[in-house]
């Protein structure tokens, strides 16, 4: 608000001084002229003094949201502040508000998986900075927007924009498992794996990325979580030992019919895997528990 009143006292400043100006041509005496001289200026100070209110405005931000990185705050203030600037203040201040939520939200869920009784406040808070995080990219990488789905860019191609897009699905996934089985908040996590995979389809095929998405499909609450974990890792072209866990899970968490079926028939490929050399294949005892649990639940 107190941008937009500096904005526009300016603005209005700014159409006294064009008067001024006009007003100094039609002017015949020199004392006349020296008097709209003066006020012209007069104005012109006053410019430059709202854009330098503006610059401490921005320099303010700055420092708090430096101090909310460097503490475990929340920077919720900071981004009702940024969402209140112009476009281009926007995206100059995205990169640190989102390193701001990465950071918090990397805080819940450390206080979240210590906290023996799962507070889902805590769990609330954690969906929310993901979300905020996820819209402040989107600010700052516009071509990672729903609006801008399908669409080829250049830009997608940016080492920061990749990195940045891919710390998004790892908060995405880390939501997703805290909220397993938390059927009190079933409504907040709708729409988690399916705001994850816009992003993802907009990403460059790599491991890690499409190991997150199956991820936050696998501890999603959406019943057909294992078709729709399969027909993602079935565009990968070299899964790894954690791809295979992950379908493991999303099977075998599912509604579905097949799940403890081809839950199991995942576990078995992994054991073949692990014959023909590949020691990373080796399951763990949570593989086989969870096909087991898997099994007592099949329909």
């Amino acid at each position: 608000m107190y941008r937009y009143i500096v904005q526009r006292s300016s603005s209005q400043v700014a159409r006294q001084c064009s008067h001024a100006a006009r007003s100094l041509t039609s002017l015949s005496t020199t004392s006349q002229k020296w008097s709209v001289e003066r006020s012209r200026l007069h104005c012109l100070n006053t410019i430059k003094r709202s854009l330098a209110t503006n610059d401490d405005i921005r320099s303010t931000l700055k420092n708090d949201l430096k101090r909310s990185i460097n503490s475990s705050s929340s920077p919720i203030q900071e981004h009702e502040r940024w969402k209140s600037l112009s476009v281009e203040e926007q995206q100059f201040f995205a990169p640190d508000l989102l390193d701001a939520w990465i950071r918090y939200h990397a805080d819940l869920s450390a206080f979240y998986h210590e906290d023996e009784t799962k507070n889902d406040s805590k769990l609330s808070e954690m969906i929310d900075s993901a979300h905020r995080a996820h819209s402040v990219l989107d600010r700052l990488y516009p071509q990672w927007s729903p609006r801008r789905f399908g669409k080829t860019s250049e830009e997608k191609n940016d080492p920061a924009a990749i990195a940045s897009a891919n710390q998004i699905l790892a908060l995405w996934a880390s939501t997703a498992q805290a909220g397993h089985r938390r059927s009190s908040l079933r409504k907040e996590l709708r729409g988690i794996p399916q705001r994850a995979q816009f992003l993802w389809q907009q990403l460059p095929p790599s491991i890690d990325s499409s190991n997150a998405l199956l991820q936050t499909w696998a501890y999603s609450h959406e019943h057909w979580r294992g078709t729709r974990a399969q027909s993602i890792f079935d565009t990968m072209t070299s899964p790894n030992a954690e791809s295979y866990r992950l379908m493991i899970r999303a099977w075998a968490f599912s509604g579905e019919r097949r799940g403890a079926f081809t839950a199991t028939g995942f576990l078995r490929r992994m054991l073949r895997l692990l014959d023909e050399g590949n020691r990373d294949m080796e399951p763990s005892i949570d593989e086989y528990r969870i096909v087991l649990d898997s099994w007592t639940r099949a329909k």
